[in-house]
C-alpha cells in the first residue's frame, strides 16, 4: 500500500526533526535527529515455512521499531508472524485464509504503538476471477490475536486491489478498493472508527462511469485527512489520474480532481501518494510512458493545502523507459524522495530524486546502481523517517533467476548515498523487497522472498543504526508531570544519561490523574502555535524512544475512566441567559457538566436542557461545534460512539435554539 506502506513505517506523530527527538533543555523543544552513518544490517532470517509459492510479503513496524509483522500469501493462504523484540525473536505463524479461498493482494498497516494492526485481502474462492471478496482482520494487543474474518465487499460482485490506511493512533481506518459494477469499474472505501472492530457502509469515491482502477490511499497522523488516488479510463487507449479527498476522518468525499497532466497507458504502474504527518503537504508519483520523451518518465504533483488542489507537476528520467516507482517523505512534508527503476536502452539504473521544500523543486537524480546484463527488477522502496534525514532504499535485480536483494541508505536527506549493501546471495533467486523504518531511523527491517530450488520462503534483515557518538555523557534528570503540575514521585525524577536512548514510560506506568487511567501519551514545553511532536496536538507516544542530550520535563496526558461532557450555552456573553435547573454548571451558567464512566457509556444520553436560554428561544438539539457545523445530536439522544475511546477526556456539546412559535 501507499501512505503507511508499501511504505509501511507507520508514522509516529510528529511534523518535525525526528520523532526520535533529540531532547534538550526543559523548554528547548527538539533539534535535528540523533542517530548517524548507515544501517548495519543482520543476517537474514526465515519468516514462513516451505510452500511452494510465496506472493507479496509485506511489513509493518511501530513508531519505536519494537513490534513488527509480515504478511504473506503462500500457497494462497494469507499468513502472518509478529515480533515484540525489534525483530530478535518470532512468534508462531498465524493463517487468516484457507487453500480454497485462494487469497492473495494482501496488506497491512500498524499504529504507532504498534497495538493495532489490520490486515486486509482479497480472496476468490471459485477461481473464477468475477466474484473476488475483500476481506479483512483486526488485532488489539501487537498481533498476538486476530479478530473473525469481516468482508467488506459482496460476493455479487467483483472487487480487485484491495489498499488500506490507519490513523497513528489506529482508531480511523479505511480501506479502498476496485470495484466492477456491471460494465463499469468504480473506487470505494469502507472506514472504520473503532480501531477496525466494526466497519461502516460502503462509500463510491470515483466516478459511477468507466473503468477506475489501482487505487492508492494515504492519511495523516489524526485521521481527518485523508485522500485517495487511482487511475480512470479517459478514452479508449488512454487513462488518467484522479484523487478524492476526505477532510473529516473518511465520513464523505469531496469532488473528484484530475490530477495527471498528460495521458497514461493501463499498463503504466500504479500512482503511489504520501502525506505529512498534519496532512497538509501530499505528494502524489506515477509513471507516464505515453508519446515522446517530451511527455513520458517520471512525474509528480504535489498539494499544500491537503489535497483540495495540486501544483505543477515535476518531471524525472524523459528519455529512459520507466517501471516501479515509488514514493516516501518525511513526517512534516519537507523532505520527499522519489525512487524508480530505469532502462536507456542498453543500461538497466536504479535511480533516486529528492526534494527538500515540499515537493516544490527537485536535486538532480542520483544513480543508486546500474547494470547493463537485464537485471530485471520487480520492485523498487524506499523508506524516510520521521524527520526525513534518514532513507533507505531497496530493490532486488540480477540476471536470469538470480536476483540479490540491496539496500541503499543515506543518512543526510537525501543529498547523498552510501554503497548499494547486498543481503542475500547471488545464488539465489529474491523478489518483492519490502522495507520499513522506526520514526527515528535508527530501526529498520527489509522483507523479500527467496526461491532457492522448489520451495520459497520469506526472509527477513534487521538493520540498526548506532547513536551518533556512541560514548554516554554526563548524568540528568526526565521529570515526569501530572497535567496538574504535580510530579509523578513513583515514577519521577528518572536518572538518565546524556548520549544514549531511553523509552518513555509505557500505558502502564504508575501516574494517574485519576484512579484508573492510564498513560496515553507524553508532552514537552513547546514554543506558542507549535503542533509537531510532543505537543498537545501530537503528544509523543508511551514507550516512544527518546535520545537524551539534556534533562526534559514530560507531562502526561491521560486516559481517564470518566469522561467530562461540557454543554455549552452557545449565548454570547453581552446577551442575558436565563439559568435553568440543569445542574452542575459554572458560574455565570454558560456551561455545564456531567461525568459518565466509559463503561457506561452506552446508556448516556445527553441533556434535554440547557444550563441557562436565551429568552424567547428553546433548545432544538446540541451540535459538536459552536458554529452548527458539527455533528448534530437531538435532545436525550446517545453521545457521539467515537467519543467512548477516543483519547480525550473531556468533549464538548454546543446548544442550537430555536425561536418560540
Amino acid at each position: 500500500v501507499t501512505t503507511r506502506q508499501s511504505k509501511f513505517r507507520v508514522l509516529v506523530s510528529a511534523a518535525i526533526a525526528g520523532a526520535l527527538l533529540h531532547l534538550g533543555a526543559v523548554g528547548a523543544g527538539t533539534s535535528s535527529a540523533s542517530t548517524s552513518g548507515a544501517p548495519t544490517w543482520s543476517p537474514a532470517v526465515d519468516l514462513s515455512g516451505s510452500p511452494s509459492a510465496i506472493a507479496r510479503p509485506e511489513l509493518a513496524m511501530s513508531a519505536s521499531g519494537q513490534y513488527l509483522t509480515s504478511i504473506w500469501a503462500g500457497n494462497d493462504v494469507v499468513q502472518t508472524r509478529s515480533s515484540s523484540d525489534y525483530g530478535a525473536t518470532w512468534g508462531a505463524i498465524e493463517s487468516h485464509t484457507v487453500l480454497a479461498d485462494q487469497a492473495d493482494y494482501q496488506e497491512i498497516v500498524m499504529s504507532d504503538s504498534g497495538q493495532y494492526q489490520t490486515i486486509v485481502w482479497r480472496t476468490d474462492p471459485g477461481g473464477t476471477q468475477t466474484a473476488r471478496v475483500i476481506q479483512t482482520r483486526s488485532s488489539s494487543d501487537y498481533g498476538a490475536t486476530w479478530s473473525t474474518t469481516t468482508n467488506l465487499t459482496d460476493p455479487s460482485s467483483d472487487a480487485a486491489n484491495p489498499e488500506v490506511a490507519m490513523s497513528a493512533s489506529g482508531q480511523w481506518q479505511t480501506v479502498t478498493w476496485q470495484e466492477d459494477s456491471g460494465a463499469d469499474r468504480v473506487i470505494n472505501a469502507r472506514r472504520s472508527q473503532t480501531y477496525g472492530d466494526q466497519w461502516e457502509t460502503a462509500l463510491q469515491v470515483s466516478a459511477a462511469t468507466g473503468l477506475s482502477r489501482g487505487p492508492r490511499i494515504a492519511m495523516s497522523d489524526s485521521g481527518e485527512y485523508q485522500t485517495i488516488t487511482w487511475k480512470q479510463e479517459s478514452s479508449s487507449t488512454n487513462f488518467q489520474l484522479w484523487s478524492s479527498t476526505s477532510e473529516n476522518f473518511g465520513s464523505d468525499w469531496d469532488v473528484l480532481t484530475p490530477i495527471s497532466h498528460s495521458p497514461i497507458s493501463e499498463a503504466d504502474p500504479e500512482p503511489d501518494i504520501a502525506m505529512s504527518a498534519s496532512g497538509q503537504y501530499q505528494a502524489i508519483t506515477w509513471v507516464a510512458r505515453l508519446g515522446s520523451p517530451a511527455t513520458s518518465g517520471v512525474r509528480q504533483t504535489f498539494s499544500t493545502n491537503y489535497g483540495v488542489s495540486w501544483n505543477t507537476f515535476t518531471r524525472s528520467d524523459p528519455a529512459s523507459t520507466i517501471d516501479r516507482v515509488h514514493l516516501s517523505m518525511s513526517d512534516s512534508g519537507q523532505y520527499q524522495t522519489l525512487i524508480w527503476y530505469s532502462n536507456d536502452g542498453t543500461t538497466d539504473v536504479v535511480r533516486s530524486r529528492t526534494s527538500s521544500d515540499y515537493g516544490a523543486t527537485f536535486a538532480t537524480e542520483v544513480d543508486l546502481a546500474s547494470s547493463t546484463s537485464s537485471p530485471n527488477v520487480n520492485r523498487v522502496r524506499v523508506i524516510v523517517s520521521g524527520s526525513g534525514q534518514y532513507q533507505t532504499v531497496t530493490w532486488a535485480w540480477g540476471a536470469g533467476g538470480a536476483r540479490t536483494a540491496y539496500a541503499a541508505s543515506s543518512s543526510d536527506f537525501g543529498a547523498s548515498w552510501a554503497s548499494p549493501v547486498p543481503l542475500t546471495s547471488s545464488a539465489t533467486d529474491a523478489r518483492f523487497t519490502s522495507v520499513v523504518m522506526s520514526a527515528s531511523g535508527d530501526r529498520q527491517a527489509i522483507s523479500w522472498f527467496l526461491n532457492s530450488g522448489s520451495n520459497d520462503v520469506v526472509q527477513i534483515s534487521i538493520g540498526t543504526i548506532a547513536a551518533a557518538g556512541a560514548t554516554s555523557g554526563p548524568p540528568t534528570q526526565f521529570v515526569f508531570l501530572l497535567p496538574d503540575g504535580r510530579e509523578c514521585t513513583a515514577i519521577s525524577p528518572q536518572q538518565v544519561q546524556v548520549g544514549t536512548f531511553v523509552e518513555l514510560p509505557g500505558v502502564d506506568a504508575n501516574c494517574h490523574s485519576m484512579p484508573g487511567s492510564f498513560v496515553a501519551g507524553w508532552t514537552i514545553p513547546v514554543e506558542p502555535g507549535f503542533t509537531g511532536a510532543g505537543s498537545s496536538s501530537f503528544p509523543l507516544n508511551p514507550g516512544h524512544r527518546v535520545f537524551v542530550i539534556e534533562s526534559q520535563r514530560f507531562t502526561l496526558v491521560p486516559f481517564e475512566p470518566v469522561l467530562t461532557i461540557e454543554y455549552d450555552a452557545n449565548v454570547a456573553a453581552s446577551d442575558a441567559c436565563l439559568t435553568t435547573d440543569a445542574g452542575n454548571a459554572d458560574a455565570d451558567a454558560r456551561r455545564g457538566y456531567s461525568w459518565v464512566p466509559r463503561v457506561d457509556f452506552e446508556v448516556a444520553r445527553v441533556w434535554s436542557q440547557a444550563p441557562c436560554a436565551p429568552a424567547g428561544y428553546e433548545l432544538a438539539a446540541w451540535n459538536t461545534r459552536g458554529d452548527g457545523t458539527g455533528e448534530t445530536i437531538g435532545l436525550s439522544e446517545p453521545l457521539p460512539a467515537d467519543w467512548q475511546t477516543a483519547r480525550a477526556n473531556t468533549q464538548q456539546l454546543f446548544a442550537v435554539w430555536r425561536a418560540v412559535q
